[in-house]
Parts: structure tokens; sequence; C-alpha cells
């Protein structure tokens, strides 16, 4: 059940919600194998059934037409861009410090999730995607972040420190 928004100033008509509903991927081993994901029952708004609704994807095979605007910071459900220059493409890794969760492409290629609570705390470039001089990151956050940091590096960051990780059930 999703409490009714508090609408002020607002004349008759109707009011769009949007969900966003992530797979965060399938258990594939022991008693939870029938692990069912995304909306399994009514959506409920002050209690009330809502019907006549649309499901769609969120397309994220081409991210090369998406409009951006100015950001401060990250903001949960936001794309953000930014360019870099490579001299001479090689083998390479992302690190996104200042943001939480989400997806990060380069040249509108998908380089796959990043979740700061790890274990990975990099995502690998590899060279074949990169161009000599101006190059394109993209990325999804999906909780917001802390700031918009991200930065390339030579070696991968494939867990974290013990007391920065957290037990998954």
């Amino acid at each position: 059940t999703i409490p009714a928004p508090t609408v002020t100033g607002s004349g008759p008509g109707e009011i769009e919600l949007e969900i966003l509903v992530e797979n965060m991927g399938r258990v594939n081993f022991g008693p939870h194998m029938l692990d069912r994901k995304g909306i399994s029952g009514s959506v409920l708004l002050d209690g009330r059934e809502l019907t006549d609704w649309t499901i769609f994807p969120l397309p994220l095979d081409d991210v090369s037409q998406l409009r951006f605007e100015t950001a401060a910071g990250p903001q949960p459900l936001s794309f953000f861009r930014s360019t870099f220059h490579v001299t001479s493409p090689l083998d390479t890794f992302l690190a996104l410090p200042g943001f939480t969760k989400g997806v990060a492409w380069v040249n509108n290629f998908n380089l796959g999730r990043y979740w700061s609570i790890g274990p990975q705390q990099t995502l690998y470039v590899p060279a074949a995607v990169l161009r000599e001089g101006k190059n394109e990151l993209v990325v999804l956050e999906l909780d917001g972040g802390t700031s918009l940091e991200v930065e390339l590096r030579d070696t991968p960051q494939l867990e974290t420190k013990r007391e920065e990780s957290c037990a998954l059930l």
C-alpha cells in the first residue's frame, strides 16, 4: 500500500503514479527457487486498488538519445552524463565512489551494474569500448549518492574492506 500524496492547489483531474521495479537477479538454488520479481499483487493507494494501468520496460539498450539537464549532485532515479578524453585506449576500470547503486555506460556500451555495498567496487572498461579523444560516460543512479565523483583506474577493486561490507540474507 502506498500512502496518497498530498496535493495542494490542484483542481479536479488525474495524478500520475509511476513505479519503477528493479530486477536484482534470481535465486538459482535451494528452497527459494520460485523467486518472483516485480509487482506480484494488487497496487493499493490509501487502501484502494488501482486498476487500468500500464506496464512498460525502461529501454536501456541505447542511452545515446537521452536528454540531460544540469544537476548539483546525484538524485534518485536520474541519468548523468560526462565526457572524458583518452590518449591511448587501454583496458581500465571505472569507480563510482560518489554514487550508490545503478548502471553505467561508456560510449553507449553497457558496463554493468554497480552497488556501493560491493563486493565489486569497479566496473571493467575494455579498451575496445574506448576511443582516442572524447568519450562519453552515462550513469543511471537509482538511490542517490553523495557526489558526482567518478574515477578511471588502471587496476580493479574487487572487494570492499570488511568493515564497509554488509551481509546479504
